[in-house]
């Protein structure tokens, strides 16, 4: 039904009989796909690019970036397969639509936020979205400068837990202070993490994106085979999956009172030493004999467990848990170092 530069209803498909360029069909395309997603828009261009024959400019408008994000390789997907005379699987399409249909829900505003953005728009007050997720504002500038997320302001602390809970929102927040951070995206299939993944050109990282105590965090990953193991695992604790640069370095918690520094820790990963006579599996049953190690929070450190992170990591290291590891050989259970999946801490104070 779309009106194309004939200016009335169908004629994009008159255009598609006459013949067009495919520039052309990708930006109509990906007008539609925001539409079969719930965001209404409807203006697009393609131009062939001066003195650069075969390279096109696609322009269309949007609402909602991370939707466009999603639905651009979808698009390139969709009119390559039926350009070369293939089909379509309704069952893959459908899925699609409704990753493109999560993603819109995620980022589209609430009629609180919505409402007092356009108050303050009308009061010409400064409007900047922050995140496209959090619907995280920032009203005014410099140090008038306020946020509002939903109905809640900056005048209370309950804004800053919640940042805090979202991993790619403190990531967006501590960039923008000029604090550096790993480059990441939040995804939520296969695909786009392994995507997401090559474009990093190095080892990643893969996690749940509201997930806590380290759990479901595969680091130093290299290969699509485990990218995608660590994948299948962070889904497990939520649709929402980050996939960031892998950083290498020693893991530090510092406790800040007020302005000043009162405890900094040293966090190691969850490890066993080799002894040259006893298996893995037996070096983790006498580490847990360690009246310190309880389940949960009940003890100051927590159990170390072989369960699938850490054969993981294992496998990783050429191991299995019954190898048995020589004499002072480090043996990792764990890549990340959080005290809730059998890390230890160090004072450095």
């Amino acid at each position: 039904e779309h009106r194309c530069s004939l200016g009335y209803r169908g004629g994009f498909v008159e255009r598609l009989h006459e013949g067009t360029y495919m520039a052309h069909i990708l930006e109509h395309t990906l007008i539609e796909l925001q539409c079969l997603a719930g965001v209404e828009v409807g203006f697009g261009k393609a131009r062939e690019v001066k003195g650069k024959p075969g390279l096109y400019s696609v322009v269309f408008s949007y609402k909602l970036e991370k939707v466009v994000e999603e639905a651009i390789p979808i698009g390139v997907k969709l009119i390559e397969t039926l350009g070369r005379g293939g089909d379509i699987d309704p069952k893959e399409f459908a899925e699609d639509i409704d990753n493109l249909k999560y993603w819109c829900e995620r980022h589209s505003l609430g009629p609180s936020t919505a409402a007092i953005v356009d108050a303050a728009k009308r009061r010409g007050i400064p409007t900047t979205r922050i995140t496209d997720e959090a619907s995280l504002f920032q009203l005014g500038l410099g140090k008038y400068q306020k946020r509002i997320q939903a109905a809640l302001t900056s005048e209370t602390s309950n804004i800053a837990v919640g940042v805090a809970s979202d991993k790619d929102l403190t990531n967006a927040l501590l960039r923008e202070a000029g604090i550096p951070v790993p480059r990441g995206e939040a995804v939520t299939t296969l695909a786009r993490a392994q995507e997401v993944a090559r474009r990093m050109r190095g080892p990643v990282t893969v996690k749940p994106h509201y997930g806590n105590q380290g759990k479901a965090v595969s680091c130093d990953l290299t290969t699509p085979e485990q990218v995608e193991q660590a994948f299948k695992w962070a889904r497990e604790y939520g649709r929402s999956v980050l996939v960031e640069q892998f950083i290498r370095g020693k893991d530090h918690r510092v406790l800040v009172v007020g302005d000043q520094v009162v405890a900094v820790a040293r966090r190691v990963p969850a490890q066993v030493v080799g002894d040259g006579e006893h298996t893995i599996r037996e070096l983790v049953d006498i580490a847990n004999q360690d009246p310190r190690r309880g389940d949960g929070h009940l003890k100051p450190l927590t159990r170390l467990k072989l369960d699938a992170g850490a054969m993981a990591v294992l496998a990783k290291q050429g191991l299995d848990p019954d190898t048995v590891p020589t004499t002072g050989q480090v043996v990792l259970l764990r890549e990340n170092a959080n005290l809730s999946t059998g890390g230890s801490a160090i004072d450095l104070t």
